[in-house]
């Protein structure tokens, strides 16, 4: 009797597991949906200007903040870094946003981003991406 109850808890735990990772997959594809909605409603506030030396196009060194320019195709939003003017896998990162950070961002902007960059890839835009905390004109 002992072993059964055992062995109940081990499945228990392996279907806890599996229900938070796909929780947590869910959040992550929901928030892939709605950041990138082209139908967003409101006009976007204007960005505030970088106030310090980032280089028009760059990184930190601990990737703290981000500079480049915007593109986008139809579901994602990438920062170019090189700032070659080719758009290329190898320049260009995809960013993690809300559909507000979203709706500010437009092809062609010059922009100096601060936040976190993953390892992990934003749905089907690819990997590496970076968690946008704010955003700022360059």
């Amino acid at each position: 009797m002992a072993s059964l109850r055992l062995v109940h808890a081990k499945v228990l735990e392996g279907v806890r597991l599996r229900l938070r990772f796909a929780a947590a997959a869910a959040s992550i594809v929901l928030c892939a949906c709605s950041a990138h909605n082209p139908h967003a409603t409101g006009t976007p506030s204007p960005l505030p200007v970088a106030t310090g030396a980032y280089p028009m196009h760059g990184h930190a060194p601990d990737f703290t903040w981000i500079a480049g320019t915007v593109e986008r195709d139809l579901r994602c939003v990438y920062l170019d870094l090189s700032g070659s003017g080719r758009s290329g896998f190898a320049s260009r990162i995809a960013l993690v946003t809300t559909s507000d950070q979203a709706a500010q961002l437009q092809a062609g902007d010059t922009v100096v981003i601060k936040g976190a960059l993953s390892q992990l890839a934003y749905g089907t835009c690819g990997a590496p991406s970076y968690r946008v905390a704010s955003i700022e004109e360059h």
